[in-house]
């Protein structure tokens, strides 16, 4: 079962499925196989996710954003505030709208697969802000199962300070990384908030609890370091390549 792995197993199993999930079903399916789990794939009006599963666990890995996939643009850049589907607080128009296309897939696969297993949600980018609606529309509608936790990776921000304060009443453990200068993770801006633990990366690739400057400054020598080798780390540290390397360093730290 995922939670009896190390949180640390645990983080970086998650980041493995997310970089999966960019695969078309063909490729993806051996992918989950190898790593144990059956896969379902969902595709609507160019929304995608899988629902992966095994005996225990069952997780919704949704899809990030494709530069070759006209709909991921446009989800991406419709970025004003809408009504949160449940009328408390506001979120991004194209991330909800991504998860409306895929909503009575993902309903029936919970509903088929999720009574009895652990729930957990999780994505990269674009898949990580469906990941959070999704996770907080579970978590509120009794009807649904109760996830046992959210993780993303590079996430933008989903929605405004009310829609904060929504996810934090239905108690959601979100488990947030952000890989140094990856500047889709500060993105959108104001009245654009985050919500989850922060676990933070730093320009070295470790894992370490730092003050809010502390990440600025470090955040500034990433992107020094970057420029030295020719590339600019604010997109460079968004690929859930440099996630999964960190995290696979963060299992063999003691």
């Amino acid at each position: 079962m995922i939670n009896d792995l190390p949180f640390a197993e645990q983080s970086l199993i998650f980041a493995v499925l997310s970089k999966i999930a960019y695969l078309d079903p063909k490729e993806s399916k051996p992918k989950f196989a190898e790593l144990g789990f059956k896969s379902v794939f969902f595709d609507r009006n160019g929304s995608q996710a899988y629902c992966v599963y095994d005996s225990n666990d069952v997780i919704i890995v949704c899809r990030g954003t494709q530069p070759t996939e006209l709909s991921d643009i446009v989800a991406d850049i419709r970025f004003a505030l809408v009504p949160s589907s449940s009328g408390s607080g506001k979120v991004h128009h194209g991330f909800k709208q991504s998860v409306d296309n895929l909503w009575e897939s993902i309903e029936q696969c919970l509903a088929k697969y999720g009574k009895k297993k652990d729930i957990y949600l999780t994505g990269h980018s674009l898949g990580a802000a469906m990941a959070t609606l999704i996770a907080v529309r579970c978590k509120r509608l009794d009807t649904m199962p109760n996830p046992v936790a959210l993780f993303t990776y590079g996430s933008p921000k989903v929605g405004n300070n009310a829609y904060k304060k929504l996810i934090n009443s239905v108690e959601l453990v979100h488990h947030r990384w952000v890989n140094n200068a990856d500047v889709v993770t500060r993105n959108p801006i104001w009245p654009y908030k985050h919500h989850g633990t922060l676990h933070y990366m730093n320009h070295y690739g470790d894992v370490r609890n730092m003050t809010a400057w502390q990440i600025t400054k470090d955040r500034f020598r990433g992107f020094l370091v970057g420029i030295k080798k020719g590339k600019i780390n604010f997109y460079v540290n968004h690929s859930i390549d440099n996630y999964i390397e960190n995290l696979e360093k963060f299992t063999r730290t003691p």
